[in-house]
């Protein structure tokens, strides 16, 4: 339903009935509603500035489901009609058996997000444009794999549960200017989001336990999904005067094995000790502070231009292929141009060690430090097009009506810090959405073209 009164308050509202076989029947169906309503202030009679062209407020609220993450038939349980089995004194094999190998959620059923919406669009000058939103992004009953049954339940794999709660706070601005100034023309346009997002619910995840363990990263009420949560580190022991002065409140040795170039780590519950479990702490996220885009698209008579750029600040990404080059171990395969510590050459990182490592080195090859965390941030030059439209007079000799060459790149620049392949990752999963497990980075391609018509 749409509404207008002399096209100045504005009202939209909308109804969806979706279904998918992949609930069970019970659950099957989900109705989400929506409406949103906006102002047009610029037609408001009070309002009359030459230089404002549009200026539009607008809100809306509105629920919708998804299922995208759900498997075929992930209502259902799975039986194993195969086991063999041995009864009695005469060791008698009995065949066949069955057991539920994954276990059957018959509660299953749409997660729901609800969002609430504040924006408002203005125009000056006919040529700047900008809007500005708030909203306030809340999912409810997320479906997930990634609770684990224990294992007295039988079952071998996880069923999907609706286990989770979110939250999303976020501004989105956008801003697009356009001079016309013919036979150069162009438009530049730039956004920006910041996203801030919290856990509001896990659902059973042990009784008294506020949060998921996922390989470094912690999933903890009241947190970000998947901070990184592992032992502080504080540089480098560069002499043994720097061991016999790092201690503790008590005056005693906090890693009394430690030798020089050996790492040195931050005694972050304040107990006298350095332990792996107790010292941990959360050192950052996966989720950017702050993203955005900017795109200028231009024309000089037949050529035309387009310009896409993207980036990513505030970021932290775990390097797991350096964990296992730089680890300076027996395990380790060494990247060239790495120097470990030595007494003659010290280096920012620690000293190398074969065969059986003493407890220092032990410590310096931990996967649960933030050694391996690095930061995220990039910009990268996601595409670049150079057109040219052949002349009309030309084309008319060879019966085209429109006809237009292009050379254009994708991903040809990446400014970042990261000394992984591609900071931009996606993870091994919601928990881990940070985690470099060394995926294959994007491709950088090159394209040439003809479009044309008759």
């Amino acid at each position: 339903m749409n509404y207008s009164y002399n096209d100045k308050y504005l009202v939209s509202a909308t109804v969806r009935r979706d279904g998918d076989s992949r609930f069970g029947l019970s659950s099957r169906w989900g109705t989400f509603p929506s409406i949103s309503g906006a102002w047009r202030i610029d037609r408001e009679s009070f309002l009359d500035f030459g230089w404002l062209s549009e200026l539009k407020l607008r809100a809306s609220y509105g629920k919708l489901g998804n299922s995208e993450v759900l498997l075929p038939y992930a209502y259902a349980g799975s039986i194993n009609p195969y086991p063999r089995y041995v009864f009695g004194v005469g060791d008698v094999y009995v065949t066949p058996g069955a057991i539920n190998t994954v276990l059957a959620n018959h509660d299953l059923h749409w997660e729901s997000k609800k969002t609430t919406n504040i924006g408002l669009d203005a125009t000056i000058y006919k040529n700047l444009s900008f809007s500005i939103d708030y909203f306030i992004a809340k999912s409810y009953d997320v479906i997930t794999y990634d609770i684990s049954l224990p294992l007295t339940s039988g079952s071998s794999g996880n069923p999907p549960v609706n286990a989770a709660s979110l939250e999303n706070k976020g501004i989105e601005f956008t801003a697009t200017y356009r001079q016309n100034n013919k036979p150069f023309n162009w438009d530049i346009t730039l956004n920006l989001t910041h996203i801030k997002n919290k856990v509001t619910g896990l659902g059973q995840v042990g009784i008294g336990k506020t949060y998921v363990q996922s390989g470094d990263a912690r999933t903890e009420i009241g947190n970000p999904i998947g901070e990184w949560f592992t032992l502080k580190t504080n540089g480098i022991f560069q002499s043994q005067e720097e061991i016999n002065n790092y201690k503790n409140k008590n005056g005693d040795l906090l890693q009394p094995w430690a030798k020089p170039g050996d790492i040195r780590y931050v005694d972050v519950d304040e107990d006298g000790t350095i332990n792996i479990d107790k010292d941990r702490t959360y050192v950052g996220t996966p989720w950017p502070k702050i993203e955005g885009g900017l795109v200028w698209n231009g024309s000089f008579k037949n050529f035309t231009f387009g310009i896409q750029l993207y980036g990513v600040a505030g970021n932290k990404i775990y390097n797991r292929p350096r964990f296992w080059l730089d680890r300076m171990d027996e395990n380790a395969s060494y990247r060239s141009g790495v120097q470990p510590w030595t007494a003659s050459n010290p280096t920012d990182f620690p000293r190398a060690a074969y065969g059986n490592p003493d407890q220092g080195t032990q410590f310096n090859t931990f996967p649960q430090t933030d050694r391996w965390l690095e930061s995220g941030s990039y910009l990268r030059l996601r595409n670049l097009e150079i057109g040219y439209a052949i002349p009309a007079t030309a084309l008319n000799r060879v019966g085209f009506k429109t006809a237009r060459v292009y050379v254009s790149g994708q991903n040809l620049l990446t400014f970042t810090k990261y000394t992984g392949l591609d900071p931009d990752i996606t993870g091994v999963n919601i928990y881990e959405r940070g985690l470099d497990a060394g995926q294959y980075p994007a491709l950088r391609i090159y394209s040439a073209g003809l479009q044309f018509g008759f």
